[in-house]
């Protein structure tokens, strides 16, 4: 089980090796998710 704390510290290859998203795509959208979050200031410690 993976929470949002973590997922801003696995790399794609870690997406695909842990997480079984093996897709480009989808790596991109999670990466890009955590970076929108960022710019928004998302409070990880709420």
């Amino acid at each position: 089980m993976v929470d949002a704390r973590m997922l801003e510290h696995l790399s794609k290859k870690e997406l695909e090796k842990y997480l079984g998203v093996t897709r480009k795509f989808h790596q991109a959208s999670i990466v890009h998710g955590i970076h929108l979050l960022r710019i928004m200031k998302y409070d990880r410690q709420i």
